[in-house]
């Protein structure tokens, strides 16, 4: 293989250099773990994805995806202690950078006791979004259990070599209809970002990027509240992606006003991901890259903002945002104006002016098999590290096994552990809340000292 990276690759290549930008995929399995199968299993995933077995060359100015000179993907195994002992291990791979200049851009560490591991797969957010992790741990799961039931030799397809992605954005985001959507969607960002002063979720610390260390905190509802929740959601005309992204501008919105008790009425920012897979014109199923955008929303919180109608709103905005293509009207620009010569450094400050500080990527139901021949799998765990922008918050959203699971993946200590821990807490109660209540929700800064006590909420802390 050998091409230019894409415009939303360099930028992920950049980021790369000022802080960490590795995504982790952790699957908790039991049963007949054989790391042989796992190496096999990894050597025959590297065949299939082209990027799997890639490196990047700076040639001029330019950075290019090579496969000449990769080595196989690394398998690293250890003595797996207890059920926690995936937190420490998932850490080290969250913040340690994969080399870009060596490759392959992929990694994987299992660890193993017994009939139980946890197998880590860790790449770089350059080759990779939330679905390409889901489609490889489930590949990789799959190709693992056939070789451990006998079959030696799993039959796998190699997948076609894709074109950057800008080179097969749809025809809106060309010509003079796409020069006009640009016009607008331009404005709308100057907006959202100068015009309205979004507010910021205070910082605990002014650490440099490079001195930040990626953590996450998980929480899950039980079945039964994700099942109340998905009811109100239709009752509401909403979303579930829209009802978690009100509830933790509610909560980021009460967080500011403790600490400005003057504010009122805050305008917050969500940034949330959309898969460009079905809107390019080549089409993209299985393959392993980074084919999303992102949408950009703005919206006004104050004590007396209504739960549902801000859910309401954020789903009919980002709705409005897609049908007006400013997912990939926004890559055909960043294309187009993104300078050659800039420091990594000066490009990610630009960015995070415009960008917003909130991030949500919604993974939407998850339907990984629960089983691989002798393998089972008994849950996982994804996160990101992005720790070149350290004032940022990204939730990724997932319903698995019937119950919703948020994961917020932050940058210590620019935003503290009790800080996130006292967000989520909010986010999670709002949630539980509106699943019940048909009137509004009232405020987390008005309301947290008389909260009722939370519904029973099972708990996966990471890192």
């Amino acid at each position: 293989m050998e091409r230019k990276l894409s415009v939303a690759e360099r930028v992920m290549w950049m980021s790369h250099q000022v802080g960490c930008a590795n995504c982790l995929f952790t699957a908790h399995v039991s049963g007949n773990v054989d790391e042989s199968a796992f190496r096999t299993a990894l050597d025959l995933l590297a065949r299939r994805h082209p990027l799997l077995g890639t490196r990047v060359e700076v040639r001029g100015l330019t950075p290019f995806f090579v496969s000449e000179g990769v080595p196989q993907i690394p398998l690293r195994v250890s003595l797996r202690k207890g059920d926690d002992d995936w937190h420490g291990e998932a850490e080290r791979e969250l913040n340690d950078p994969i080399s870009m200049s060596a490759g392959p851009l992929l990694r994987v560490a299992l660890l193993k006791s017994g009939d139980k591991a946890d197998v880590l797969l860790a790449y770089h957010h350059l080759i990779g979004d939330g679905k390409s992790g889901v489609n490889l741990i489930t590949e990789l799961l799959d190709l693992a259990g056939q070789i451990t039931d006998g079959n030696l030799s799993p039959k796998v397809t190699r997948l076609a070599e894709h074109p950057p992605v800008e080179d097969i954005l749809p025809e809106e985001a060309r010509g003079l209809g796409g020069f006009l959507k640009a016009v607008a969607f331009i404005g709308g960002q100057l907006s959202n970002a100068i015009i309205q002063r979004p507010g910021k979720l205070p910082k605990d610390s002014d650490a440099p990027a490079q001195d930040c260390r990626a953590r996450t905190l998980q929480r899950r509802l039980s079945v039964q509240e994700t099942k109340f929740l998905k009811v109100r959601c239709r009752e509401e005309r909403t979303t579930i992606h829209g009802a978690v992204c009100a509830a933790i501008l509610k909560a980021v919105g009460g967080e500011i006003r403790n600490s400005h008790p003057d504010a009122k009425a805050i305008t917050l920012t969500c940034a949330s991901a959309v898969d460009l897979r079905s809107a390019l014109s080549q089409p993209i199923k299985d393959e392993v890259g980074n084919f999303v955008s992102i949408a950009v929303t703005a919206h006004q919180i104050s004590p007396h903002t209504e739960f549902w109608k801000l859910a309401i709103a954020i789903r009919s905005d980002l709705k409005r945002a897609i049908a007006r293509k400013e997912p990939v009207v926004s890559l055909a620009l960043l294309n187009k104006f993104l300078p050659r010569r800039i420091k990594p450094a000066d490009l990610i400050k630009r960015i995070a002016k415009f960008n917003s500080r909130i991030m949500a990527t919604n993974l939407g139901v998850i339907s990984i098999p629960g089983r691989f021949g002798p393998i089972a799998l008994d849950g996982f765990n994804l996160a990101i590290s992005m720790t070149a922008f350290p004032e940022n918050i990204t939730a990724i959203i997932a319903i698995y096994h019937s119950q919703l699971e948020v994961t917020f993946c932050y940058s210590e200590p620019t935003l503290s552990r009790e800080r996130i821990t006292r967000l989520m807490e909010d986010v999670i109660d709002i949630l539980e809340r509106a699943a019940s209540l048909p009137t509004t929700i009232p405020s987390v800064a008005t309301d947290r000292k008389t909260r009722p006590k939370s519904l029973p909420v099972e708990v996966t802390v990471k890192g």
